[in-house]
């Protein structure tokens, strides 16, 4: 669990009662005074603050591995003192006597017995590894043999935690996932793994693991609707799971898709969930779905309308689809909520550029310069915007006004060879 963790914070393990949580965060306070120590306790703060809240608790819970409870099962007969221990001589004596007298129950029962003594001083001084190996010998004598296979499932799942903690996360998969196998119940053991492959990088057993820890939560909310701590819980998998989803190389359409579900996922279980109506609006405009974009972010304009992320994604979403008044119009709409805002700015210089551009390409010079002459309230003494405006003149014929854009290009950028040689070439063409 890292350190920053709220449970670390607190002194606590994930799945502490809200007591627990309220009873250390008191004498945390009293050991840490708020006017001397200020600054820690604001980190106990914070922590307390994050795992008081369904919402906020749901979301520290799903980053942090379970601490799954469960017990050693051992019979009077197979809790010697240590003194008493079987050793490795005398177990190795009751192995050969089962070997040579196969079938008889009597030496299957003694080999047992001593595999399982020694088991248990070993569980009792955490060699989990040594004991894990007797209790495999245990279960492949005896299938059926309960208390090893019980230890062998919670024996996997203590020494995977211990590599978990120290950051042995290929090592925690591979014993979780022989704890699995031994209680495929287990959900919490699902969601450890989920975890650890996407720690361990491996993306696709990772993604394998949290869409089934998702449908057994939705199972479980299921049953019981008012749940909203497990709601939560959906969610925020959904969403992390979907931030996770971008390969180093950059993100594919088909990891888009799969995204896009995911947040319809969260959707149906929230339907007011800002975040994820926004990123699947945001994924509906890569992708170039662009009346589906603008539904979504219509919508979510009408519910915040003065979000600006929002109206700027709106604005793009707008242009692409042809509608360029109602993507400067909505753009205005940002301005007017904040005037300095920079990536409203950036965006509408960007998009003022790009139609400038295109229009020229097109043969279009009068629309092409409405747009690039728009950009001087924005980048006044922009010596690039004037070169573009000249060579709009220059292509259009109009080679008066081209001189003069490039004229002010050199008074900006005196040391512009690009003007200086446009110049130059129009006067070759008087």
């Amino acid at each position: 669990m890292a350190d920053h963790s709220a449970y670390a914070i607190l002194g606590l393990q994930k799945g502490a009662s809200e007591q627990e949580i309220k009873h250390s965060f008191v004498n945390l306070v009293k050991k840490y005074d708020p006017e001397i120590h200020t600054d820690r306790f604001m980190v106990i703060q914070d922590a307390y603050n994050r795992l008081k809240d369904p919402k906020k608790r749901a979301k520290e819970d799903i980053l942090t591995f379970n601490m799954i409870k469960g017990e050693f099962l051992f019979n009077n007969e197979e809790t010697p003192e240590d003194a008493n221990s079987p050793d490795e001589s005398g177990i190795e004596q009751a192995r050969d006597r089962y070997r040579q007298m196969a079938g008889d129950p009597a030496a299957k029962e003694a080999y047992l017995r001593l595999l399982m003594q020694r088991s248990y001083n070993l569980a009792r001084r955490k060699l989990w590894m040594e004991a894990i190996h007797l209790w495999e010998e245990v279960s492949t004598v005896d299938p059926s043999h309960v208390r090893s296979r019980n230890n062998l499932m919670y024996g996997s799942i203590m020494l995977g935690t211990s590599y978990a903690l120290h950051e042995l996360y290929e090592d925690a998969v591979e014993l979780w996932e022989r704890a699995l196998e031994l209680n495929p119940d287990n959900v919490d053991l699902v969601h450890n793994l989920a975890l650890g492959c996407e720690k361990a990088k491996l993306p696709e057993k990772a993604a394998r693991y949290w869409a089934e820890v998702i449908n057994r939560w939705k199972g479980k909310l299921k049953a019981n609707n008012d749940d909203e701590y497990t709601r939560e819980c959906i969610v925020e998998a959904h969403r992390h799971h979907g931030e996770t989803m971008h390969p180093e190389a950059g993100e594919t359409r088909d990891t888009r898709v799969v995204r896009r579900e995911r947040y319809r996922e969260v959707l149906e279980i929230k339907p007011d969930d800002f975040e994820a109506k926004f990123q699947l609006a945001q994924s509906l405009v890569e992708d170039r779905k662009y009346e589906e974009a603008v539904s979504e972010l219509e919508d979510l304009q009408r519910k915040h309308p003065k979000n600006i992320e929002v109206l700027n994604v709106l604005a793009w979403a707008y242009l692409h689809r042809g509608n360029v008044d109602e993507a400067f119009q909505t753009w205005q709409k940002s301005m007017m909520i904040d005037s300095k805002n920079p990536v409203t700015r950036e965006n509408v210089v960007r998009a003022h550029l790009t139609l400038g551009k295109q229009y020229r390409q097109k043969g279009m010079f009068t629309p092409a310069l409405v747009h690039l002459k728009k950009l001087l309230k924005y980048m006044p003494r922009s010596a690039e915007v004037y070169m573009e405006i000249g060579a709009t003149y220059d292509m259009k014929g109009d080679v008066r006004s081209a001189m003069q854009a490039y004229q002010q290009v050199i008074t900006l950028d005196p040391k512009n060879k690009l003007a200086r040689k446009a110049i130059n070439d129009l006067r070759m063409k008087r």
